[in-house]
């Protein structure tokens, strides 16, 4: 018996529907305005507590209301990916620049 062989792109194919599906599905039964709703609370949250001590005449200091999620999702890939990219980005305008130069120096 042979093998059916499989293709790589069907593979990635599939696996971008189901990630799609995946999502499209978390979004619909709320997951994200569920999210974003309890920020919303924590946020309200804050700003009564903020005006109760204006009310009592506490010492304010805005940063203690304000609540930042700064969280640094990078990891070595990301970081060489970014390097990559700028390498890129150098090379294609630096290159782009001096052709647009050459072309202006031809036909001027």
């Amino acid at each position: 018996m042979k093998k059916k062989k499989t293709n790589i792109l069907w593979k990635f194919f599939c696996l971008l529907l189901f990630a799609f599906i995946v999502l499209y599905i978390s979004l619909e039964c709320g997951y994200y305005e569920t999210k974003m709703s309890k920020k919303t609370i924590m946020t309200n949250a804050n700003i009564k507590r903020f005006e109760q001590d204006v009310k009592e005449g506490k010492q304010i200091d805005i940063n203690s209301y304000i609540a930042e999620e700064n969280k640094d999702y990078s990891n070595f890939l990301t970081k060489a990916g970014n390097g990559i990219n700028d390498v890129i980005k150098s090379v294609f305008g630096d290159g782009l620049k001096s052709t647009g130069k050459m072309l202006k120096k031809l036909f001027t």
